[in-house]
Order: C-alpha cells, then structure tokens, then sequence
C-alpha cells in the first residue's frame, strides 16, 4: 500500500493551515502532490509536510471553479444631450 497516493487523506504538518484535513488529488512526482482542503481549494504540497491517514476517499477529479466572465459594458458616445424647452 502506498502511503502517499490519489485519494488519500492527510493532515497538513507545516505552514499556515496545519493541521487541516486535505485530500490528495494528483500525485506530481515522488516529491509533490497536489491537495484540496475541505473548501475544493487546489495546492501543490510536498509530501514531507502530510501525514497520511488510514481514511481514503474515491477522488475522481476535482474540477476548478469556473472563473466569472464579465460582460463589457456598453461604450457611451459623451454625455447624453439634455432635453431642449420650448421658448415662448
């Protein structure tokens, strides 16, 4: 059984978030994967700084949030003309 492979949860050892619960989605080389934390967001990690657990998830590809397009806005030609009164 590999230690470190798709699916596998762990626990961030090192940086800011450890001690969170990841999951691994791709193992990259011998050295680094890459994890998702419990919000879908995707990192690469070194192995060194995950400690596995015997809890294993069926990954089967997590996909990325789909980014926002903004639409464009329409090109205004100046200032719109104010109304004209009729003088009397």
């Amino acid at each position: 059984m590999a230690a470190i492979e798709t699916g596998r949860v762990c626990i961030k050892t090192t940086g800011r978030t450890a001690g969170e619960k990841v999951i691994v989605v791709t193992v990259s080389d011998e050295n680094v994967v890459t994890i998702a934390n419990s919000l879908g967001q995707k990192e690469k990690c070194n192995i060194r700084h995950l400690f596995p657990l015997d809890e294993k998830s069926d990954v089967k590809k997590i996909k990325e949030k789909p980014k926002k397009v903004r639409k464009k806005k329409e090109q205004h030609k100046g200032k719109p003309k104010p109304k004209e009164k009729n003088k009397k």
